[in-house]
């Protein structure tokens, strides 16, 4: 059984006790209200708590908080916890067990690890992480960097979460607290461990995990639309979870389609050049990928005119629906062909100063808003960037690619990034062994993909109210369950044609 971990990452962690009833808890709530309800009374436990513990008295907080470390028990959340609590009941109500970690109960505030054994078997039994904190500065706390420290340092642990789903919620005091910074420098330290990285699910349009406003104790319950982002993150994780462990259950025969987006490059195309011996080497060392390289830069790409109704009518899935119709303009011409990809690789060169650059890459991420729209078709696709980069070049290209793709309702992976120096490739042959891991891990999500059958994901408008009234109308007529039914069959179809599935 696919199992998710929620790891709480805050001092107020009001559950560090080894005999932990949260799980029995969630188990037993069958509904989002009463969720709420359970979460309110549990704040109100730990705001109690903080009363006992010498609020009341106007005691210090170093006071307080030793107090509380004795008064911590079998009851109770911290805002960190009730948000980690949301995630995990809906990973739940997905159809996978659940287990609680509170870091609290493992990282002192000094000295050594204690009850390692105890931190090391649950990490060593999960699938999936559900790792929650509060914002320090626009990033997290240091019970969480202490965590990442842990698993990084221990190899067995650091092999077995290589290829796991991760994902975030942060908590904050305020609204634009810092809450996408924290999650977005997770994801990338979650990645470069190998593991997968998701966020919310498209519920509140997928974006980069739960973000919460609370700042005093007990007030999480105030913050519906952050609720909403820790429900739809625990959903997620949960869901890519259990394609991943379908796909290592059984083997399959056939090629998974890999796309290379070239979006970026030098005027002397070193890139294109490195591009194209990469596939070739890859090639020739297994036979169950297929490249299809887009050298985007040959083509022109439109600017994004920002369409109030995106796409901008009702259709399949493999018909382009963007209003920029020009015969030059690379999706008008490409939409089908780029559309049916099983992972995406988005490439780029990164020249030195002082060399021109070519790039689309600006505008072709933008004009995937229309992708993105009409019901994320790159939905569940393994994507990674892939940098050609010079050693003086300084860029950040990778992070910009992961936190753009992640709206896409993708699975993030490990960034892949070639050194060049005056000619040499100084970590190619390393670059290809996380290729190799990339592949691997597309290829699993894939075979998950056919043997559970692709799902529908339906892009709900939010903040755009003419698309949102056209949404609804469509809805209601029918017309639009009836063409991502049709688009699902025909992805599902395409699927099958490269991959057949051989029971284990």
């Amino acid at each position: 059984m696919v199992k998710v971990l929620g790891i709480s990452a805050s001092l107020r962690n009001a559950r560090v006790a080894s005999a932990d009833t949260l799980v029995k808890d969630l188990s037993s709530i069958d509904n989002r209200k009463n969720l709420e309800l359970y979460i309110a009374k549990q704040s109100q436990i730990l705001v109690d708590a903080f009363i006992e513990a010498g609020r009341a008295e106007n005691k210090p907080f170093n006071e307080i908080y030793k107090n509380l470390r004795r008064l911590s028990g079998k009851q109770g959340l911290s805002n960190s916890e009730g948000a980690m609590a949301c995630g995990l009941w809906a990973a739940q109500q997905e159809g996978v067990d659940i287990d609680h970690l509170s870091l609290a109960r493992h990282f002192p505030p000094s000295g050594k690890i204690i009850m390692e054994e105890e931190l090391k078997n649950k990490i060593m039994a999960c699938n999936a992480i559900l790792l929650s904190g509060p914002v320090y500065f626009g990033d997290r706390g240091s019970l969480a960097q202490s965590f990442l420290n842990y698993c990084s340092e221990n190899t067995e642990i650091s092999a077995h979460l290589k290829g796991k789903v991760y994902g975030g919620i942060a908590v904050g005091a305020k609204r634009n607290g810092g809450q996408e910074t924290t999650l977005i420098y997770q994801m990338l330290d979650m990645v470069n461990m190998d593991m997968m990285a998701v966020g919310n699910d498209s519920t509140v349009t997928s974006q980069y995990g739960g973000t919460v406003v609370a700042g005093d104790i007990g007030k999480l319950t105030s913050d519906e639309y952050g609720i909403t982002t820790c429900i739809g993150t625990g959903r997620r994780v949960a869901h890519v979870a259990k394609l991943v462990d379908s796909g290592s259950k059984v083997t399959a025969k056939g090629k998974i389609k890999v796309h290379l987006w070239l979006l970026q490059d030098d005027d002397k195309r070193k890139g294109l050049a490195f591009f194209k011996e990469w596939c070739d080497d890859i090639k020739s060392m297994r036979d169950d990928v297929e490249f299809v390289l887009w050298d985007v830069l040959d083509s022109t790409v439109g600017r994004c005119i920002a369409c109030d109704v995106c796409p901008i009518e009702v259709g399949e899935s493999s018909e382009y629906r963007c209003i920029i119709t020009s015969k030059k303009d690379f999706f008008a011409k490409f939409h089908e062909e780029i559309s049916d990809a099983d992972a995406i690789l988005v490439c780029a060169h990164n020249p030195g100063a002082g060399n021109k650059v070519l790039s689309e890459y600006q505008e072709f991420i933008e004009r995937t808003r229309y992708i993105r729209r009409d019901n994320y078709l790159f939905s569940d696709l393994l994507v990674a960037p892939f940098i050609l980069s010079e050693l003086s070049a300084r860029k950040n290209l990778h992070l910009r690619i992961m936190t753009s793709m992640v709206r896409h309702d993708t699975v993030i992976s490990h960034p892949l990034i070639c050194m060049n120096y005056e000619g040499k490739k100084l970590n190619y042959n390393k670059v290809i062994i996380e290729s190799q891991n990339f592949i691997d891990n597309a290829y699993n999500l894939s075979v998950g993909r056919l043997k559970t059958k692709i799902v529908n994901t339906l892009y709900k408008p939010e903040g755009y109210i003419i698309s949102k009234d056209k949404f609804n109308e469509d809805m209601k007529s029918g017309l639009l369950e009836e063409t991502m039914k049709s688009s699902k069959n025909a992805a599902q179809g395409k699927l099958n044609t490269r991959l057949r599935i051989i029971e284990r």
